[in-house]
Formats: C-alpha cells, sequence, structure tokens
C-alpha cells in the first residue's frame, strides 16, 4: 500500500481518551471545589480583619490624644493627616468600599466619602474623662450583616448584634453592659465579642 500505514483505532485508544477525559473532569471538580470557597469568603468577609482594623485606629486615636490634650480628631480624615496610619487600615476587605488613593491630602479628604471608608467615627472632638464603654468607632451596617465590631474608648474591639448596633447608631452611650465582655487584651489585639 505504497508505504502509507493506515491506523484503526482499537480498544487502547478508546482507554486512553477516556482516562483523560476522567482526569480533566476530576480536575475541573477540585477546581471548583477549591475556587467557590475562595469566592464566598470574598463575599463574606472576614470579622477579625475589620477587628484588626478597628484596633489600629485605636491605637492611633490614642497616639493622636495623648498629643493634643486628650482630646480626640474631628473626623478620620484629621486622624490620617496626624498619625502614621496607612489608608487600607479604613477598608473592610471583601466589601464594596475601595481603598483611597492619592497624596497624603487626596486620601484624607477621601476618607470622608463612605466608598472609601468602611467605619464610622463616632469620636468627634471628645475630650478626658472618656467613659471606657463608650464606642467611638464602628464598622458600616451592610444589609444582611447581623454582627458588628465597635470600638470602645477603652481600646477594645467587640462584637455586637446588629440590634445593638442599631442603638449604638443612636447614641454611643447606649451599649448594654451584658454584650460587653471584659478583657485585659491591648487593642492591638482585638477581643472577640459574644
Amino acid at each position: 500500500m505504497n508505504g502509507v500505514k493506515r491506523y484503526h483505532g482499537g480498544m487502547k485508544d478508546r482507554n486512553q481518551v477516556a482516562f483523560i477525559l476522567a482526569v480533566a473532569l476530576a480536575g475541573v471538580g477540585l477546581a471548583s471545589f477549591i475556587y467557590v470557597p475562595l469566592l464566598e469568603s470574598q463575599r463574606h468577609p472576614d470579622s477579625s480583619t475589620s477587628a484588626k482594623n478597628l484596633a489600629e485606629i485605636g491605637d492611633m486615636l490614642q497616639q493622636y490624644a495623648n498629643d493634643n490634650a486628650g482630646r480626640y480628631p474631628d473626623s478620620f480624615s484629621t486622624l490620617y493627616l496626624h498619625e502614621p496610619i496607612a489608608a487600607v487600615a479604613f477598608i473592610y476587605p471583601g466589601r464594596s468600599e475601595t481603598e483611597a488613593v492619592g497624596d497624603r491630602a487626596e486620601v484624607a479628604r477621601e476618607l470622608a466619602d463612605p466608598r472609601h471608608c468602611s467605619y464610622i467615627f463616632m469620636g468627634a472632638g471628645l475630650k478626658p474623662p472618656l467613659d471606657p464603654q463608650r464606642v467611638v468607632a464602628m464598622e458600616r451596617m451592610s444589609d444582611g450583616q447581623e454582627t458588628v465590631n465597635v470600638l470602645l474608648a477603652c481600646g477594645l474591639v467587640q462584637n455586637v448584634d446588629r440590634e445593638e448596633a442599631m442603638k449604638i447608631l443612636k447614641d454611643p452611650m447606649e451599649i448594654a453592659q451584658s454584650s460587653i465582655k471584659p478583657t485585659t487584651e491591648p487593642a492591638s489585639r482585638p477581643a472577640t465579642g459574644p
């Protein structure tokens, strides 16, 4: 036959194709097993990251107060301009807010925009003595969020339920004593709440 070999696929070739398809399907299954939880974690941010951010903000608030006769800044923008804190500390990863960019003055202005700050500052201009249980900052609540991290004047970060957070928004002194768990942890190591 003119030196041309004709190839007739046999059972061996079919088994190889079936094996390759099985490996490919297993790979897709494994990838989805890993990828789907990653997507879920981005939609449901880790509360501990927010607690760490609030603790860092608390440290900088204390530093600002120490430099200003115990008085708190008027805004997060003022805090950012006067203390060594990164703009990313004002963002709760996985939510819709984005980090403010630009020079220090531009970023400070952007922190007043809720699109660039995941937290609400409730300590504007406060002076000592402060009730240690007073809420000075808290997460902005998103739809369906059941708990919220709050920063107390004593530097601790606590997690409160949505109902308690709504009360705090109306009056930062309105935090129920039952929701505060005593702890001796410093502000840089946030305590976790109920």
